[in-house]
């Protein structure tokens, strides 16, 4: 934010908390996706269809609401498409909303789901 001069409306601390809810989701969704995969190359290649469809669908190339009624349900259930509301949340108003807790909530329960379901999958080993 200081770095580049980023215009924030709300507090640089809010948009850090949203920042390592992110980072924690992005986390876990990796460690979940790669939990189903038996080597490391199923892994790396399943990434790409997991991750293009929510960076096409959450918002950032193009906005929610102009989208075509099924893609925008699609975009519903996605985590990505709540991280980026948000950020944006965040950067053009200056109190911390409903709204803003509510997709962050979201953001956390992606995350916290991810996790208790990738550990779940985790092949248990006994000597």
């Amino acid at each position: 934010v200081w770095v580049l001069d980023l215009r924030v409306a709300g507090s640089v601390l809010s948009l850090m908390v949203i920042a390592v809810l992110n980072s924690v989701l992005g986390t876990a969704l990796g460690l979940l996706v790669s939990a189903f995969a038996q080597t490391d190359f199923q892994a790396v290649q399943f990434m790409p269809a997991f991750v293009v469809p929510q960076i096409l669908l959450c918002g950032l190339i193009a906005p929610r609401d102009t989208m075509p009624d099924l893609l925008s349900t699609i975009s519903d259930f996605l985590p990505l498409s709540y991280s980026v509301d948000a950020i944006n949340e965040v950067t053009s108003s200056a109190a911390w909303s409903s709204d803003l807790t509510m997709n962050a909530l979201v953001v956390a329960a992606f995350a916290a789901g991810s996790l208790l379901l990738g550990a779940a999958t985790l092949r248990r080993r006994s000597r």
